[in-house]
């Protein structure tokens, strides 16, 4: 008899699959694979900064939108994309009393967008500063641009800003010309009540308040009033004058009536503080002379009427008199005296010298005049600056041009500048570095219209824009594949074939009646028993082999069928191959016990909880559980006896046993 050679089996064939990967803006993923069929396949989507992954797409199959790691089985090629979108952040501002903010939008903001806010005061108020309220402030504008009312950022992350105003201030000037003191000037907030004092200095008076602060009497030295504006109060002050002289009676400075009351009497010139106007005779004597008997009795002489005096030799009457060193007639009035000094800021020098120059008592600040020793106040600002240039001070700031945001982006296969933030009208280069085995197939984007040719390109920033570098994997130069088929005994197989790279590959194997499809083997890839036509992508020379075996019977299965009573658990009833080793458990709950097992499929010790057996035929299983006793429990009899007698010692004895005490009593 011959003998035939051993059949030898062709090595196994594994199929490999293409798992095509790509992300679009704002993030990563895992780089394409190729992978045998049935293995798993990882994927990992990862953001950039300021990007969130918004989900998966592809034929790949459909995962979470929330899960940035994916596994799933190889079974066919296939591409899967990660999509990514912008963080929103939340951006607020607010206002304190006294003032509003423009330019603000409603949530949300994204990175990049470029956000102003103007804090506007409303009249009477002054913005003062922005504060940071939020907890995270890192992402926030620079602290030094907090100071100006408008703020000019692009967003990096959440920020929560507060515009603070305060009342406007007012600066109150107070002056006062020479002789006194005044309230020295001041700065309060607008409508504050401002009280301003005058201290006169001895031998002045107020004449008049002047100035834009307000009306007020000369009566009062204390006036209040409320800052509304800015303003000057200035007290105006004067000397308090003296008693003139007397024109008429200049010999006696002494007599505050300008009306002479003691006239130069025209009968006797000699007294004029004659008090006796009526008798012009006898000034001395009270009695009134008798004009028929000027004899007196008393006196044996005879009174002269004309000059009792000297009744011998009478003066003669004047007719004259001195006035300021001159004769004039005794009847006329004494003329005014001719000055010899003059007031010259309120000090008396000669008539004829000149006045010397007054010393000065105020000063030119800034085209206003205030006290000679007072600081001049700062001038007030005509110019403001707006972004570096000097502007009147009442134009309102023009807007500046915005910093632009280039964005940028390549997908699979390189690298590109960095997006960045520029000034307005700056040249922007931007670069794509194109890795090994890929091209640069065209620019996308806002920015403008570049050659494939370049991958290096320069424009004029005006304006927000994104620039994309599409590359694409250059291909390789055709390749023929060798698909090499077999198959052993039961049936047939397509033929083998040559093909080109990349090509889809279709194999089918015609099983006779009486046989089966074992497994498909060789290099060509992993391929289920359960299909006869099998399909990939020509990526290698490669064999694949349909192993055929004859139909075997069907299989006998054994149902082995389990059980417990109360107190416990056991596996489940199940159905399985004939011959093959069955295992039960039974798990006991606290406070049972196994006692025995019973059934069909064999004996078993109570002390196994776990048995196994052979099925060799349909049985029944049961697990019979018992309650466990509760242990005993012992009783402590404790026993005393006073003096005279001794009694049975203490004993501890088990719970229901009948106890016995002796007492025994000493005679």
């Amino acid at each position: 008899m011959t003998r035939c050679p051993p059949h030898r089996l062709p090595p196994p064939i594994f199929k490999l699959y293409t798992i095509a990967t790509s992300a679009g803006l704002g993030g990563e993923i895992t780089p394409s694979q190729t992978i045998e069929s049935g293995q798993t396949v990882s994927i990992t989507a990862t953001p950039q900064e300021h990007y969130q992954f918004q989900g998966w797409t592809g034929d790949c199959g459909t995962f979470p939108s929330d899960d940035l790691d994916i596994r799933f089985l190889a079974s066919r090629h296939c591409h899967i994309t990660a999509l990514f979108e912008k963080i929103p952040y939340s951006i607020t501002a607010t206002a304190t009393a006294g003032g509003s903010i423009q330019g603000f939008a409603s949530d949300p903001y994204v990175q990049g967008q470029a956000i102003t806010l103007t804090a506007v005061p409303e009249a009477n108020y002054q913005f003062t500063r922005w504060t940071i309220t939020s907890l995270v402030a890192d992402r926030c504008p620079d602290l030094e641009s907090l100071s100006l009312p408008t703020l000019r950022w692009v967003v990096q992350g959440p920020c929560a800003l507060e515009a603070v105003f305060r009342k406007a201030p007012r600066t109150i000037t107070t002056r006062v010309s020479e002789g006194g003191l005044i309230t020295p000037s001041t700065t309060v907030e607008h409508g504050q009540a401002v009280t301003i004092t005058l201290t006169l200095e001895e031998g002045y008076e107020l004449q008049e308040w002047t100035g834009d602060c307000g009306v007020f009497s000369s009566d009062t030295t204390t006036i209040t009033f409320p800052a509304t504006q800015d303003c000057t109060i200035q007290a105006v002050l004067q000397k308090i004058e003296e008693n003139p002289v007397d024109p008429v009676d200049p010999v006696d400075p002494v007599d505050p009536d300008p009306v002479d009351p003691d006239p130069v009497d025209p009968v006797d010139p000699v007294d004029p503080l004659d008090p006796d106007p009526v008798d012009p005779v006898d000034p001395v004597d009270p009695d009134p002379v008798d004009p028929v008997d000027p004899v007196d009795p008393v006196d044996p002489d005879p009174v002269d009427p004309v000059n009792p005096v000297n009744p011998v030799n009478p003066p003669p009457m004047p007719t004259t008199k001195n006035c300021n060193g001159q004769q004039i007639p005794i009847a006329d009035p004494c003329p005014p005296p001719t000055p010899t000094t003059k007031d010259c800021n309120g000090q008396q020098i000669p008539i004829d010298e000149n006045c010397p120059e007054p010393t000065p008592t105020t000063k030119n600040c800034n085209g206003q005049q205030i006290p000679i020793n007072d600081p001049c106040p700062p001038p007030t600002p005509t110019t403001k600056d707006c972004n570096g240039q000097q502007i009147p001070i009442n134009d309102p700031c023009p807007d500046p041009i915005p910093d632009r945001i280039i964005t940028t982006s390549v997908n699979a296969g390189g690298s590109i500048t960095n997006p960045q933030t520029v000034p307005n009208g700056q040249t922007v280069t931007i670069t794509v570095t194109v890795n090994e085995g890929y091209t640069l197939e065209r620019w996308t984007g806002t920015c403008g219209t570049f050659s494939n040719q370049q991958t290096t390109i320069s424009f004029t920033a005006s304006q927000n824009c994104q620039v994309n570098a599409v590359l694409r994997a250059i291909p390789p130069p055709p390749v023929n594949r060798i698909i090499t088929t077999s198959v052993n005994t039961g049936g047939s197989i397509t033929n083998t074939q040559t093909i080109p790279n990349g090509q889809t590959v279709t194999i089918t194997v015609t099983v006779n009646e009486g046989y089966t499809l074992e497994r498909w083997t060789g290099t060509c890839g992993t391929f289920s028993n359960q299909q006869t036509t099998i399909s990939f992508t020509a990526s290698q020379n490669c064999q694949v082999n349909a192993v055929l075996a004859e139909t075997p019977p069907p299989p006998v299965n054994r149902i082995i069928t389990t059980s417990v009573n109360t107190g416990g658990s056991i596996t489940n009833p199940q159905t399985v191959p004939n011959g093959q080793t069955v295992t039960i458990t039974v798990t006991v709950n606290q406070g049972y016990t196994l006692e025995r097992w019973t059934g069909t499929c064999g004996t078993f010790s109570n002390q196994q909880t776990t048995i196994s057996f052979t099925a060799s035929q349909n049985c029944q299983v049961n697990a019979v559980l018992a309650e466990t006793p509760p242990p005993p429990v012992n009783r402590i009899i404790t026993t005393s006896v006073n003096a005279g007698g001794s009694i049975t010692n203490p004993q501890t004895v088990p719970n229901g046993q009948t106890v016995t005490i002796t007492v025994t009593v000493n005679q």
